[in-house]
């Protein structure tokens, strides 16, 4: 359970760290702090250390394969937010379920 906690509690504190750089007025390092691969590298060593090299291998190759639609992802929050007056938080709620829908899709294409 310990392992649990700690984890919650590593992904919170960067999430914290991101807000609070924006409400500093550091959008530009916030946003390289949100998408650098912090999360991912440290997903990656947890994978790696509790399953095995052959799973974190099966794993880096999904995230290769579903890359594509995380570009697609944040192009389209860039452009609504840019195009649209639609509230940010109900563009972040559209952009992430069209993400859930062909992220879906492409799964079962691959299967």
């Amino acid at each position: 359970m310990v392992e649990y906690v700690s984890k919650f509690i590593l992904g919170g504190l960067i999430i914290v760290f991101v807000s609070y750089l924006s409400k500093q007025g550091d959008s530009v390092f916030a946003g390289i702090i949100a998408i650098a691969p912090i999360i991912t590298l440290i997903s990656f060593f947890i994978v790696g250390n509790e399953s095995g090299s052959e799973t974190l291998k099966n794993v880096v190759y999904s995230s290769i394969v579903y890359l594509p639609l995380t570009l697609i992802y944040l192009f389209s929050i860039y452009l609504l937010l840019r195009n649209t007056g639609i509230h940010s938080n109900l563009i972040l709620i559209i952009s992430f379920i069209a993400w859930l829908i062909c992220a879906y899709g492409l799964m079962n294409i691959e299967n």
